[in-house]
């Protein structure tokens, strides 16, 4: 979305004020001649984007992808929101990370030393520990919010014009039970998280319920990177062995129904 609109959002004729950001005095970064070359910039994530992607260059290519979207954010600070900032927070901890050892284009393994090791569960416990309190703050401020504790606020943001065009589709989303269920839910399920999530016995519950809570925001209000960051923070939360299981689980029942219902009517 960005790239095709990079002119008119990031270019030296934007269409919103551009404000000269302190890092970029404190550098002496001349934004002018990157704003005249936004393609460069573009490209350059992208690349490093794929190259992360596929392990090349490992916590390198973290390195230089954090500096690109760190530049890439502070060229318009206008349109960013929670998830740009978990983002950054996310990169940084990756930098601590070895998450090159699955799904990745090197089958080269590193044996790391106990102390790299711990270093690198520190990050992820980091980016767990920091979705939990984005949670948790979200939730006491909504709860200092009139609408929130009187259960009637996804009314008003349904409400809003941003968000009613896809919500009127939905003939339930002036339903006054609906509306109240859902609103104390959603505090529910953000005061309780940070306990939940790291308890085995509720920890799929807690997780699955917040798949469908980002959903439903993707969907009915059209807030889409934000979700879809949030979603991906939800797999670490499993051990490398769990995902590995459920991996082999997936495999089996593909092949399954493969020399079930195809191999054999061929």
């Amino acid at each position: 979305m960005y790239f095709f609109y990079r002119e008119e959002i990031f270019g030296v004729k934007s269409v919103l004020i551009q404000n000269e950001d302190a890092l970029f005095k404190l550098f002496n970064v001349n934004t002018i001649i990157l704003r005249e070359n936004l393609n460069i910039l573009f490209t350059l994530i992208l690349l490093l984007s794929v190259l992360f992607a596929f392990g090349i260059g490992r916590n390198i290519t973290v390195f230089f992808l954090f500096l690109s979207i760190e530049v890439f954010q502070r060229l318009n600070v206008y349109i960013l929101n929670g998830g740009d900032n978990l983002l950054k927070f996310i990169m940084l901890y990756m930098l601590l990370i070895n998450s090159f050892d699955f799904f990745t284009y090197s089958k080269q393994k590193i044996n790391f030393s106990k102390f790299r090791s711990l270093i690198s569960d520190t990050g992820i416990i980091a980016i767990k520990i920091h979705v939990c309190i984005i949670y948790f703050i979200s939730a006491i401020f909504k709860i200092h919010s009139d609408v929130w504790f009187n259960g009637i606020a996804n009314y008003y943001i349904l409400e809003i014009d941003r968000f009613s065009t896809v919500a009127k589709n939905f003939t339930f989303y002036k339903n006054y039970f609906f509306i109240t269920i859902t609103t104390y839910l959603t505090l529910f399920w953000e005061l309780s998280f940070a306990y939940l999530v790291w308890q085995k016995s509720t920890r799929n519950y807690v997780l699955i319920g917040g798949v469908f809570l980002h959903l439903g925001i993707y969907f009915l209000m059209m807030i889409h990177d934000f979700e879809i960051l949030f979603i991906a923070t939800y797999i670490l939360y499993f051990k490398n062995h769990e995902i590995i299981n459920f991996v082999k689980v997936i495999y089996s029942k593909y092949y399954y129904v493969q020399s079930r219902f195809f191999v054999k009517n061929n």
